[in-house]
């Protein structure tokens, strides 16, 4: 990753700029400060990419939640590579921070199939009946999320 390029956050392409001091994003632009080598520094991207994530997917669940009429007993942000999302025995529900990348349809189909499992905790019929009622588009959805994730894998983070 250079500066010039580019990063995805909510499925749109953002420019990779140098920062002066700190890492942000500010009018549509990904400052990062450098590291030694004056290349981006990836770990400070990364901790405001995770920090978007727990801010804009706990806020997304608990939305979502209160339509399914469920109740989550945690959400967490996790460095999970291959999963988007889980859902634990005891309802807490764990996103991976790489998810914010992923476009909006496809962030809410993860959160509708991780919400699903609170009342199904499997990949029965009843479970998929319910992932339809919230997303009546999830198939679609999901394979358009299995065709982002080769892109996202691409800037190893």
């Amino acid at each position: 990753m250079e500066y010039g390029g580019k990063i995805l956050y909510k499925g749109e392409k953002y420019p990779i700029e140098k920062a002066d001091d700190k890492t942000a994003f500010a009018g549509g632009i990904f400052y990062v400060k450098a590291d030694s080598d004056c290349k981006p520094d990836i770990p400070s991207l990364v901790k405001l990419l995770r920090k978007f994530a727990a801010r804009d997917l706990t806020r997304k669940t608990i939305e979502t939640a209160r339509i399914m009429g469920v109740v989550p007993v945690s959400i967490k942000i996790t460095g999970a590579k291959t999963r988007w999302g889980s859902c634990s025995a005891n309802r807490g529900i764990n996103y991976s921070w790489r998810l914010i990348m992923a476009d909006e349809r496809s962030i809410d189909y993860v959160i509708v199939h991780e919400l699903a499992h609170i009342t199904q905790f499997n990949h029965s019929a009843g479970f998929w009946n319910i992932v339809k009622t919230y997303c009546p588009d999830y198939k679609s959805r999901r394979a358009f999320l299995k065709k982002m994730q080769a892109e996202i894998d691409s800037y190893n983070l």
